[in-house]
């Protein structure tokens, strides 16, 4: 996990549209379903590892309570300052690994949507086991493999302004691991190979429902909208969007409907 130079995730702008946008209609379910699947009890310490503006930490905080505690790390001090607005759960500048905290620190240790960003996930997971207690659960969430028409309808679209073989190399430097974290049994070796016992990989799916202007905004704001972006004069950038609204139309109608399919995988760590 870590704040590459030109991640959107470093922009007060585009975080602020993430924040109203893609965690309210992405992240908000799968956090839930996260949260639900560790377990979360009253008095657990828990970590959120890339816990951006808060979607999964906010939930799991309830469940810890008041003798509990819930903490959020994460590389981009733009994520924090965003979740500062609407929590005063502790918030920590750091990534995965070189979490700063000792060993066997944790109740729960959890990252949503996360491995895909890191450049080494292996270490990723080595670090968060190291702060998880023993005998105590680890859980990620990772985007499945279902075709994304809404993405499907961008790739086309931007490959009229753009070379799409250098977008997606581009983006694969930003998020390494997107692809190989699509499979369950990529994400199940991932969590197995970190030594954690019992693991289970189960799949959800979630409807995802917006505006087409939301849907802009969305894409827009994401890895590959700013990649994108980067490289469109201002011109080309209102025929891009006006080419990609009028598509979406085309495709869906006034308003774009479609699933998205996560797999949530859970592990516990064993005694030494």
């Amino acid at each position: 996990m870590t704040a590459i130079e030109g991640s959107p995730y470093l922009d007060a702008t585009l975080v602020a549209s993430y924040e109203r946008l893609a965690v309210p209609l992405q992240f908000a379910a799968p956090a839930r379903d996260l949260v639900a699947a560790l377990d979360v009890s009253t008095g657990d310490r828990v970590l959120d590892v890339g816990t951006g503006t808060g979607a999964a930490l906010i939930q799991a905080a309830p469940h810890a309570g008041l003798i509990g505690i819930a903490v959020g790390v994460d590389p981009s001090i733009e994520m924090l300052r965003a979740l500062r607005q609407k929590c005063g759960l502790p918030l920590v500048l750091a990534q995965a690994p070189g979490l700063p905290f000792p060993k066997d620190s944790f109740d729960a240790v959890m990252a949503s949507f996360v491995l895909s960003h890191s450049e080494d996930c292996e270490e990723t997971l080595a670090d968060m086991m190291r702060v998880l207690r023993p005998h105590r659960r680890l859980g990620v969430t990772s985007w499945g493999s279902n075709p994304n028409p809404v993405s499907k309808v961008w790739t086309d679209v931007a490959a009229r302004f753009v070379n799409t073989e250098e977008l997606k190399a581009a983006f694969r430097k930003m998020i390494p691991w997107d692809e190989w974290f699509s499979q369950a049994a990529n994400l199940q070796q991932a969590l197995e190979q970190a030594k954690l016992v019992g693991v289970q990989v189960f799949r959800r799916e979630y409807a995802m429902r917006m505006s087409v202007e939301n849907c802009l905004s969305l894409r827009e704001g994401n890895v590959e909208g700013t990649l994108l972006r980067r490289q469109l004069q201002p011109a080309q950038r209102e025929e891009f969007n006006q080419q990609f609204a009028d598509a979406l139309r085309t495709r869906f109608g006034k308003t774009v409907e479609y699933a998205r399919d996560v797999y949530i995988g859970i592990g516990t760590k064993p005694f030494s």
